[in-house]
This record gives C-alpha cells, sequence and structure tokens, in this order.
C-alpha cells in the first residue's frame, strides 16, 4: 500500500511538472472532439483531475506555487484518511525494505532510510493536517528520516 499511495503522488507531480494545465485542459477538449458521446462516461471525473491548478513551474519564466499546493491537487480525489495515516505511521515506524542487513551502521542509517524518506515527502501531501499541524510527529519523521539527507530523491533519481 506504501509504494501504490507513493506512485500515485508520483504520478500526480510528473503530471503537473511535465504537462502545464492549459495544455492537458486543451487535450481534453480535443480528445471530447473525436470521440462519439457515448466513450465519453468518465469525462467529469477526468476534467476534475486534469483541470488547471495554477502552478506555474519548471521553464516557465516566473515559477509560481498556488497556495496550499499540492495539498489541494492531491485532495481532487481524496484517499481514505484511515489508510493515509496507516501508511505514514507504517513508514515512521518501520523499515520497510529491511535494509539493516546492508546498513549496519548506525550513522548510515539516514542512507538506509532513503528511499522510504521520499515515499513519505510525497505520502505526507496525501495528510495536509498531519503535515501542518502534527508538530511532534512531524520532528520524528525529519529526525529518523532527513537529519543528514540534504537531497531527497523522490522517484528514480
Amino acid at each position: 500500500m506504501c509504494e501504490c499511495l507513493y506512485l500515485y503522488g508520483m504520478m500526480l507531480l510528473m503530471l503537473e511538472r511535465h504537462i502545464p494545465g492549459e495544455v492537458r485542459e486543451k487535450m481534453v477538449v480535443a480528445v471530447m472532439r473525436h470521440q462519439p458521446e457515448s466513450s465519453l462516461d468518465k469525462l467529469d471525473s477526468v476534467c476534475k483531475l486534469i483541470r488547471a491548478t495554477g502552478y506555474l513551474g519548471h521553464g516557465s519564466p516566473c515559477e509560481k506555487k498556488p497556495k496550499d499546493y499540492p495539498e489541494k491537487f492531491f485532495k481532487r480525489f481524496p484517499i481514505d484518511d484511515t489508510l493515509t495515516k496507516a501508511v505514514v505511521q507504517c513508514l515512521q515506524s518501520d523499515d520497510i525494505y529491511k535494509g539493516a542487513e546492508s546498513f549496519p551502521a548506525p550513522e548510515h542509517r539516514s542512507t538506509r532510510l532513503a528511499t522510504q524518506a521520499g515515499m513519505l515527502y510525497v505520502i505526507l501531501f496525501f495528510a495536509p493536517d498531519l503535515l501542518h499541524q502534527s508538530d511532534a510527529a512531524m520532528r520524528e519523521m525529519v529526525d529518523k528520516h532527513f537529519n543528514d539527507n540534504w537531497i531527497v530523491t523522490i522517484h528514480m533519481g
């Protein structure tokens, strides 16, 4: 479940980064014009997902991030809060990839948990209340996963 939620978040982030909102909207209009009406039964869901967020990111002359971005974007198709919290707790407390054998030294803990830290970074956007209001939980996550990581790899480098 950790990887499923993480990959869903990565798809949303990559969609937003590589295909700007205006282009996505124009693509939907083009597809809608060339499809029979009976095949457009999921059009409302697709429009809700790809609607522009206001993010002007990588490659734009003035990089701009709207308020509460990407949390609002991730809430367009909400994930059950109990599932999200369970996944965050699992990533927070366990070594899901069992890397202790490969990195046994205590000073290598953040290297051992680096993949997990990237997953946690993305999944926390699905839990904005935890991200913004739970100082103790966030402090614990930062101390465990990010204490000496200056770069967080979120997807295949």
